[in-house]
């Protein structure tokens, strides 16, 4: 079962242990207007996001494989603190899912993506018709505790991918997973607003819901 306790002052998540209830940290409760600036910052970042192509989109992401190959021990002993999980269950459920993902979007995404050409319709004579895909802007993802990094991971890739940005809101029950999220995307030299990740509680997730994502 997993522990949180309300903290004093209450913008601070104090997060403990769930094996043996020792505190892990303070986490400081991000506010409404620190989500909307964290959105602003994803809109202004969106306009030059979208015009990158999916193979640039795909070989910046790509990145994320060396950060994970050479912080794994590290990471997984932090979501096993996290989550109680298992060492084996935090490498093989979590830290790994990314690597898979990345594959298969790296064989798929140019793909789907791509602009084709419809079939011509009896009702149009001589017109061609197209279908065409365009990113919407700016995504919001509140992931949830029991697959803390990859439920927030592999939904921000398939955004991402697609030329969209994002603003994650990590579960106020693994803030420590938030922190490695953050760590990860920093990590890998997305330019400045691409990823944002906003720390905090249900009403950190209800403004990031209502920030216009």
């Amino acid at each position: 079962m997993q522990t949180l306790e309300s903290a004093s002052p209450p913008n601070v998540i104090v997060k403990k242990s769930p094996v043996t209830g020792e505190k892990l940290g303070e986490f400081p409760i991000v506010d409404r207007a620190c989500v909307e600036a964290a959105v602003a910052r994803a809109r202004s970042a969106f306009a030059s996001w979208k015009l990158t192509t999916v193979e640039e989109r795909l070989s910046m992401l790509s990145r994320l494989n060396e950060v994970l190959r050479a912080h794994r021990d590290e990471y997984a002993r932090r979501i096993s603190e996290d989550t109680g999980k298992p060492l084996v269950d935090s490498v093989m459920t979590e830290l790994l899912v990314v690597p898979a993902v990345l594959e298969h979007y790296g064989k798929r995404a140019p793909k789907l993506l791509a602009r084709r050409r419809l079939p011509g319709s009896v009702y149009f004579p001589g017109k061609a018709s197209y279908q065409e895909h365009f990113p919407m802007g700016v995504i919001g993802i509140i992931s949830p505790w029991n697959f803390p990094f990859q439920l927030a991971i592999v939904p921000a890739l398939s955004a991402l991918i697609a030329g969209n940005t994002v603003v994650i809101k990590p579960s106020e029950v693994t803030p420590i997973t938030g922190e490695i999220i953050r760590e990860v995307f920093q990590r890998i030299g997305l330019p400045k607003g691409v990823v944002e990740v906003v720390q905090g509680d249900g009403a950190t997730g209800a403004a990031l819901s209502e920030a216009q994502v």
